[in-house]
């Protein structure tokens, strides 16, 4: 592990300014994909070293004191001086330039992501970065060299990868959605069996050649069913689209469908029947774990999953007399 000083630790300071601007150890663990009793050992190791305290922890928040405040804005300068250097160093000879391989879902990538890298990019001058965005397909994780992976509706029975750390680090909320000319002209559907009434649309897996089911939660257990779908495609854009064209029932993440359901151009089904939630997966390579770019990106994938879950607890969805409505 790489060290400055005995009591000035990179991976601890690292953690101590994440936890500043996450304000909370649970947070500061998704981002650095470690676990929050690790975080805390690592900032309580900083603290002894140091020997003051830097931050004030309760069950709800955490706060700095003092001491860490004036710690926080000397560590940020530490940090990126650390990255400098270590840019200039690279920078003398091109062919050991460091890359950074990314693999992402296209929507996530495209609209919460990419608005990120800019400064990201700012901060690391001398990485060369690779980002892939995917649709329902997946990467080989090993074989196309990524270092990051952000898996949006992964299978709980998946194999993990012995040679990269994988944390699962939200849920996001999904809804059934379609337009309101649909539901006029074919009725509501009142019960889970009753979809199989309607005109569906569906995502396809392109590496398993299959749909991906509809998942819904009753009793705490989790169960699934697949509509004889009319159309299927591996682009969730594409079926949005004909879903507010009202081509039928689509379902899909709810942070997806929130700027179409606030202007009423679809309206949420089926209220009534729990569905589950899509998780969320971040893998990074086991080898390059403590290196800043890849803690850094790590941060930047927390803050874009923070910024959806907001957004899906904000949005004021239309209320729609449709759900009042029989089949």
């Amino acid at each position: 592990m790489t060290k400055l000083h005995p009591s000035l630790d990179i991976r601890a300071l690292t953690a101590f300014v994440t936890v500043a601007h996450q304000t909370s150890f649970k947070r500061a663990a998704v981002a650095m994909c470690m676990s929050p009793s690790a975080i805390s050992k690592l900032i309580s190791r900083l603290e002894l070293n140091l020997g003051v305290q830097l931050m004030n922890r309760s069950p709800r928040a955490v706060s700095l004191t003092a001491e860490g405040i004036r710690l926080l804005g000397e560590a940020e300068r530490l940090l990126l001086q650390v990255e400098r250097t270590r840019s200039a160093v690279v920078g003398k000879d091109q062919q050991h330039r460091r890359k950074l391989r990314v693999a992402c879902p296209i929507h996530f990538g495209r609209h919460e992501i990419v608005p990120k890298l800019p400064a990201y990019i700012k901060q690391f001058p001398s990485i060369e970065i690779e980002f892939q965005l995917l649709r329902n397909g997946r990467v080989d994780l090993d074989s196309e060299h990524i270092d990051i992976a952000l898996r949006v509706g992964g299978d709980k029975d998946d194999e993990p990868d012995i040679n990269f750390i994988t944390s699962e680090v939200a849920a996001f909320e999904t809804v059934l959605c379609a337009a309101p000319n649909y539901l006029e002209a074919f009725g509501v559907p009142s019960t889970i069996a009753s979809l199989d009434s309607h005109r569906t649309l569906g995502g396809i897996h392109e590496d398993r050649d299959e749909m991906i089911p509809w998942n819904f939660r009753s009793g705490g257990q989790y169960y699934s069913h697949t509509p004889r779908f009319d159309f299927v495609s591996n682009s969730i854009e594409v079926l949005l689209d004909l879903a507010i064209s009202g081509c039928g029932i689509l379902h899909l993440p709810k942070y997806l469908s929130v700027p179409a359901l606030q202007q009423g151009r679809i309206v949420t089904v089926l209220e009534h029947e729990p569905l589950a939630p899509i998780r969320v997966q971040v893998m990074h390579s086991r080898t390059r774990s403590g290196e800043p770019e890849i803690i850094a990106f790590l941060e930047l994938i927390s803050q874009a999953i923070s910024h959806v879950r907001l957004l899906s607890r904000s949005a004021k969805i239309r209320q729609d007399t449709f759900n009042e409505s029989e089949d």
